[in-house]
């Protein structure tokens, strides 16, 4: 539960961007951290749409479209060239939500 919350009150983008209402906040699992080469070419997929940033396992997806699917990114030649390792991908709220659960077992 504290990696859940500090993913969930970790801020990788700018106020102005992560409060902006047309923008989404991905945050994607790994189960070993991206090595230095691999994280600058993922970093470098960014678009107009698009950015990215790295923390650890984490990688966040900060999504400038109505809807994730018009992002071209990771549809892109550069991005499967990075070979990104399986991962595990969630909307903010989503893990923002998980993070408020109690997990203090019922007396």
């Amino acid at each position: 539960m504290a990696e859940v919350a500090a993913v969930a009150a970790f801020r990788p983008f700018a106020k102005v961007d992560l409060e902006s209402p047309g923008n989404t906040l991905y945050a994607g699992f790994l189960k070993e951290a991206l090595g230095a080469q691999q994280a600058r070419q993922f970093l470098a997929c960014r678009t107009d749409v698009d950015e990215f940033r790295v923390d650890g396992r984490e990688y966040y997806w900060l999504c400038r479209a109505k809807k994730f699917n018009e992002s071209k990114a990771w549809t892109s030649p550069q991005m499967k060239a990075v070979k990104l390792p399986t991962s595990s991908m969630r909307n903010l709220t989503t893990i923002r939500r998980l993070a408020a659960l109690d997990p203090a077992p019922a007396a």
